[in-house]
């Protein structure tokens, strides 16, 4: 790979911000994360606190990787927390409210539109919708609309919104 020397004493502090973004996304390997040798990471235990580390080439570390609890910064791992502690949720309201004797094919579906307001202007709307489709693998079914609808009244659709179908704005 070819070196380049710069004098960034000629950029301001805007332009040197820039360049050092510019950077750090030039030098990103790929989009998957795993801590080097002596790297510190974060993981969650099994009572649910958030925990800092540093990687060693062990069985725990390794172990940790392979099931997707390994993370960059203690942001991400509480975010992961929070993630799994809504999915137990929603998971839990469809066992709990569900009917036996009917099919559970009906999902949650996250919309985001563009609405249009009485002033002319727009605004970004995003929203949570339960029908009968065909859901996807690890996703949470419900046996009724109306089931599904009061998941989303009962854990919040900001909540769900956020943390099960991912969208941070």
């Amino acid at each position: 790979m070819e070196e380049i020397k710069l004098n960034i004493e000629n950029l301001t502090k805007e332009e040197r911000d820039q360049l050092l973004k510019l950077v750090e996304k030039a030098n990103k390997k790929g989009s998957v994360w795993k801590p080097q040798e002596r790297e510190e990471y974060y993981f969650l235990d099994d009572r649910g606190f958030v925990h800092d580390w540093h990687w060693f080439t062990c069985i725990d570390s390794a172990l940790r990787y392979n099931i997707g609890n390994c993370f960059k910064t203690k942001e991400e791992a509480e975010f992961a927390l929070e993630r799994h502690k809504v999915i137990v949720e929603l998971e839990r309201f469809a066992k709990e409210n569900n009917n036996p004797d009917l099919p559970a094919d009906v999902y949650l579906r996250c919309y985001k539109i563009s609405k249009h307001n009485e002033d002319g202007t727009f605004e970004n709307v995003i929203g949570i919708y339960a029908n009968k489709v065909y859901g996807t693998f690890g996703t949470v079914a419900f046996s009724d609309i109306t089931i599904a609808e009061n998941a989303v009244k009962t854990i919040g659709e900001d909540r769900l919104i956020k943390y099960y179908f991912g969208i941070k704005d």
